[in-house]
């Protein structure tokens, strides 16, 4: 191909709607594609900075009364250290390995997370107390997400 048909496909190239053509002769290849619009920089102004007047902080007294406000959960958190399906049981037609009141030492089996079909059994790091289980069985948990909490 000459120099002179390359650089009118080009022309048509850009004058037309069409992002990229391709073309292929015997032995030659030639690629044309046109740039993407986000790679152009932009130059955006700047929203104006205002200046507001500090106001000063009025406080309000309030009663002592705190009917409303529930109870501040106490005991420490097991999180689970994956993204998987919690399960509470070995088995669908076992019983749970723990409820709440049950006492656990530390390595005892709370759950099972599983994750890419491996089985992750969770150990409690703490001695002490179920006070409350967080999860239901087969519930899906993000990492981090808290799975019992032990007083």
């Amino acid at each position: 191909m000459k120099f002179e048909e390359i650089k009118t496909l080009i022309e048509t190239l850009n004058a037309s709607d069409l992002m990229y053509l391709d073309i292929q002769q015997n032995d030659f290849s030639l690629t044309l594609s046109k740039r993407d619009q986000a790679d152009v920089v932009r130059q955006v102004p700047v929203a104006e900075i205002v200046k507001t007047e500090e106001t000063p902080m009025k406080f309000v007294e309030t009663s002592k009364e705190t009917s409303d406000v529930s109870p501040i959960e106490t005991g420490q958190t097991v999180n689970s250290p994956l993204v998987g399906v919690a399960y509470l049981a070995p088995s669908p037609d076992a019983p749970t390995f723990k409820k709440v009141g049950d006492v656990v030492a530390v390595g005892d089996v709370l759950c099972i997370v599983e994750a890419m079909k491996i089985m992750n059994e969770i150990k409690s790091d703490v001695a002490g107390t179920i006070s409350a289980v967080l999860v239901e069985n087969q519930e899906i948990v993000e990492f981090g997400q808290p799975l019992f909490r032990i007083s």
